[in-house]
């Protein structure tokens, strides 16, 4: 990735611009020149500074805060509208930046650098430091630094508006840049030891033992946090308020806090493992609680600890910090009646109740976890910023990507119409290269459609005798069903009915067993398709009769050719009888398998003993000559030097089939480290062909997986522990706004209130149903295929109440037809409707 901070020259411009209304005040000593000019701003850009106002009217702002404004959304599209508004405001000759790379965002719950109650106060301090700051007096700006840290809501954050404002000299101090720092022999400390002149000294330390630039740690930071698998913690809780008490207790955050939870996170081991990699590089994580579906409350977590023994350990140093709702052990953690017992220990540096609850759907979860429920204890990933879309497909597609490489196998599960289908392709196109890129400026219709017609391409195709017809596919199709065996998708055996002599069973190798074989040797798939193209042709000369004998090993001639109507090559015996001797092709293939040139069928010395080790039968002359002539024709085809390439085989509603049956005693080879290439590989010997099998580490299976399907069996451990689960959850910004996204809604909150114990994200109905702007053609989506779908919910005891009702249980009238009906019925505040 290229450097740009294009963004640098006009935040130090801006900086400028402001330093022009210090002394602008009027008899009250409020910047109102400059307050006026920042609340001609959009509205919804500065909200979060009326929120805090009384009457929600601000007299006065300070520069930090300011800078806060268009530092606080990582949406690119905001960010430059909010600065074209303030290079018309301010005459900023730079130009509008083209990236915002390295940029540490501002906490949007508390992006104002000034409480309410201390405004008075903390205002004029922080300009008087911004003035030390921009004259670069480092002796005011070390004491004017030290008496904001006694300021509420200030410590870490001053040094992030120091980078935003002169960012090729100030480092900022968030937790991903600390975090960094610390892994780079950076001497970190922690915010109750935060001072000016111990932040100039690390500035100084930084600048001396990595050697880049300032923008560019930042930037590094960030990509390296990004790769982090947890980053947080949620939990769901709608207990008593001891959230409140304890944020009394600590006085704000004066004074650090200890709570306890009952349940370790889910992940456990590797996600204890992976918060503790955080705390012991000084990088504290947020804990968020939910309540309705919202979180209310946020905890910063400095340690914790799972046990006595680790309580002990840690015990003196937390009890010198004045720590509120400490206990003399760990044990002595429990609620009145002893039932909950402590599983782990927060020690928290801060606690507040949110000015803006965050809705659940913001928070991305960990790899496979579900969102909280109950008082579970989820990771999380990051938080989408408000107003921005989740994930869009492309940084989606790359963390499953890497999740697929990893684990090899994976399963995507969701409710009907959360895009299963759409990913599996686009996954399966990244994982083998042929994912196409999108067009600038191409709607999203038109890169769907690509993306499909190039999956179709990839598709493997097979003949009527399990030949490849595109050799050059690499994506294979099967749906699982309540009939579907071993036979069928590894080998099984089949009867066949030769044109002369008795029937005899052969195997038939199944999707799985095919998918391995080219997987691990695609250069005997292309030498099968250049023999059943030259086998093909020698059929059809022998009947326009261009071709009437061929060469026999002992130097003679066969006798003349016919064609059977199993399209197989017969000969006329000494006899006279046509149908005496016979070569099929699918015997010829096998035989080809290990004679595959030339030279080796020519160096044969015995022919029935070499061709029957690996064919059987008789006839052995007869395969020898036909064998021999079209090898001549094509030659050896030779791809040893190609790249190997990556294949994936997508297993359609994986749950409706018994998988742990289906895979058999293979399912053990699915994992990674026991494939071909892996730390432990294991072979097994199939029980019809008796031949060695291992899975290749280049075959990738993707399944899918409908959650609301109750008329299925669940997966089981043995196979649930060798995939990892992805849940597509159904994704309002791709419903178009209107109707759509009402009625959208509408079905979510019906789905809220009606749902028994299943999580909305496996319930709700996907954002495909609802992709329309047409209103007939919603009205027909309703009628035909959302509602029976809802009343099917209901009949099968999914949800416990009629979509043909409303709340208070009375009949919804013209509902079946008319889905405005449904949507005046259920379109409620999403605050009364929510209540998971």
């Amino acid at each position: 990735m290229s450097e740009k901070f294009t963004w640098i020259p006009f935040y130090e411009e801006f900086s400028q611009k402001l330093l022009e209304y210090k002394d602008q005040v009027d008899e009250n000593g409020n910047h109102a020149t400059l307050v006026e000019k920042i609340k001609s701003l959009n509205s919804e850009w500065t909200d979060f500074l009326r929120a805090k106002a009384v009457n929600r009217n601000f007299a006065d702002v300070d520069p930090f805060t300011i800078f806060a404004i268009f530092n606080r959304s990582s949406g690119m599209e905001r960010r430059c509208a909010i600065l074209k508004s303030l290079k018309a405001l301010f005459g900023v000759s730079a130009e509008i930046p083209q990236d915002f790379d390295g940029i540490p965002l501002a906490n949007a719950q508390k992006s104002c650098f000034y409480y309410e109650q201390e405004k008075n106060e903390t205002i004029p301090l922080l300009w008087k430091l911004f003035d030390a700051f921009m004259n670069g007096n480092t002796t005011e700006l070390a004491h004017f630094f030290d008496e904001a840290q006694k300021k509420k809501g200030i410590k870490w954050n001053l040094t992030m508006a120091f980078f935003w404002m002169k960012p090729n000299e100030y480092v900022p101090m968030d937790t991903k840049s600390r975090s960094y720092l610390k892994k780079h022999g950076v001497d970190i400390f922690s915010a109750r030891k935060l001072a000016g002149e111990r932040y100039l000294q690390l500035i100084s330390d930084v600048k001396n033992k990595i050697d880049e630039s300032i923008p560019s740690i930042s930037r590094h930071a960030f990509e390296m946090n990004e790769k982090l698998e947890v980053n947080g913690l949620m939990a769901q809780d709608n207990s008593e308020p001891w959230q409140d008490e304890l944020i009394d207790a600590m006085d704000g955050d004066a004074k650090p806090g200890v709570f306890w939870w009952h349940k370790l996170p889910a992940g456990q081991e590797k996600t204890i493992k992976l918060l503790r990699e955080k705390i012991d590089n000084d990088d504290p994580f947020d804990f968020y609680i939910f309540q309705d579906r919202k979180a209310v409350y946020k905890a910063v977590v400095a340690d914790f600890v799972c046990s006595e023994e680790e309580y002990a350990a840690k015990k003196p140093e937390w009890k010198d910090c004045d720590t509120q709702w400490m206990k003399e052990s760990f044990s002595d953690f429990q609620d009145n009646n002893g039932n909950r017992k402590a599983r782990i220990l927060f020690y928290i540096e801060e606690f507040e109740r949110l000015e803006e609850p965050i809705p659940m759907d913001r928070f991305v979860t960990s790899k496979e976890y579900k969102k909280p429920h109950i008082a579970n204890l989820v990771p999380f990933k990051s938080i989408i910023e408000e107003g921005e879309k989740p994930m869009d497909a492309e940084d989606t597609n790359n963390e499953l990507l890497d999740l697929l490489n990893n684990k090899k196998n994976i399963i995507l599960q969701g409710a009907p119409g959360t895009g299963k289908t759409y990913r599996t392709a686009e996954l399966a196109l990244s994982v083998i290269g042929e994912l196409p890129s999108r067009n600038v400026g191409e709607d999203e219709k038109s890169f769907h459609k690509r993306v499909m017609d190039a999956y179709d391409a990839k598709i493997i195709k097979l003949n009527w005798d399990g030949s490849f017809a595109n050799p050059e596919a690499q994506i294979g199709f099967v749906t699982f069903h309540q009939s579907m065996d071993y036979e069928d998708f590894v080998e099984g055996i089949k009867p066949i009915k030769p044109d002369e002599g008795e029937m005899y069973y052969k195997v038939e190798n199944g999707i799985f067993k095919i998918m391995s074989r080219v997987a691990t040797n695609p250069q005997q798939v292309k030498q099968e398709k250049t023999l059943n193209s030259a086998f093909d042709d020698l059929i059809q000369n022998i009947i326009d009769g261009n071709v009437k004998s061929l060469p026999m090993k002992n130097g003679g001639r066969s006798s003349e050719l016919s064609v059977s109507s199993q399209m197989a090559i017969k000969w006329k015996a000494g006899n006279g009888n046509i149908d005496a001797n016979c070569v099929s092709k699918e015997r010829l293939l096998k035989l080809c398998e290990v004679y595959d040139s030339k030279e080796k069928i020519g160096a044969i010395t015995n022919i029935d003993e070499s061709i029957r080790d690996v064919i059987g039968g008789c006839n052995s002359s007869y395969y020898w000559a036909v064998a021999n002539y079209l090898l001549e024709k094509i030659g050896k085809v030779n791809i040893s030097n190609e790249k190997t390439k990556n294949y994936v085989l997508i297993i359609d509603e994986i749950n409706r089939g018994n998988v742990s049956k289906i895979f058999g005693e293979l399912i053990s080879l699915l994992e990674a480290d026991k494939r071909v290439g892996g730390d432990h590989p294991l072979s097994v010997t199939l029980p019809y062909s008796k031949e060695s099998f291992s899975v290749p580490s280049n075959l990738y299976i993707i399944g899918t997986m409908n959650t609301t399907d109750r008329s299925v069996g669940s997966i089981d451990y043995a196979v649930r522990r060798r995939f990892a689960f992805v849940t597509l959850e159904a994704d309002e910004s791709k419903v178009p706004e209107g109707d759509a996204r009402n009625l959208f809604n509408a079905v979510k909150n019906f789905l809220n209130k009606s749902k028994y114990d299943m999580d909305i994200e496996d319930l709700m109905v996907g954002h495909s149903y609802f992709m329309t702007s047409d209103a007939d053609v919603l009205k027909m989506k309703w009628q035909y295929e959302i509602l029976p779908l809802l009343m099917e919910y209901h009949k099968d005891g999914i949800i416990s109440k009629s979509p043909l009702k409303d709340d208070s249980g009375n009949e919804i009238a013209d509902v079946k037809k008319d889905y405005a009906k449904f949507v005046e019925a259920w379109q409620k505040e999403e605050s009364d409707s929510l209540n998971s």
